[in-house]
C-alpha cells in the first residue's frame, strides 16, 4: 500500500482493476484516504482505449466492433518487469 499512500493527494476517485486484490484495495482507499474506490474490473482498460492480450484472444469479437487507429497497445517500456508470470501476460 506503499505506493497507494504515495499517490493519495493526487486523485479524487480510484477506479480499480486488479482481480482478488480489488476489494482490499478498495476498501483500504477508502478506509485510509476517505476516496471514493469503484472496482471495474478487467474491462477497465478498454474503457480507455488500451487493448490488453486477454481481449485479443478471448474476445476478438468484442474488440473488432470497438477498435479503431485511436486504440492503443502498452509499449515494451511500459511494461512491468516479469509481467508474462502472471497469468501468461494477458494484461498487457
Amino acid at each position: 500500500y506503499r505506493r497507494l499512500d504515495q499517490l493519495k493527494d493526487k486523485y479524487d476517485i480510484a477506479l480499480v482493476s486488479c482481480g482478488g486484490y480489488g476489494n482490499l484495495v478498495c476498501n483500504y482507499i477508502f478506509e485510509t484516504h476517505r476516496k471514493s474506490a469503484v472496482y471495474v474490473g478487467g474491462v477497465l482498460q478498454m474503457y480507455f482505449g488500451v487493448l490488453g492480450g486477454r481481449w485479443l484472444k478471448e474476445r476478438a469479437d468484442v474488440v473488432r466492433l470497438f477498435l479503431n487507429e485511436h486504440w492503443a497497445r502498452p509499449k515494451l517500456t511500459e511494461r512491468p518487469k516479469d509481467c508474462d508470470a502472471v497469468e501468461s501476460g494477458c494484461y498487457w
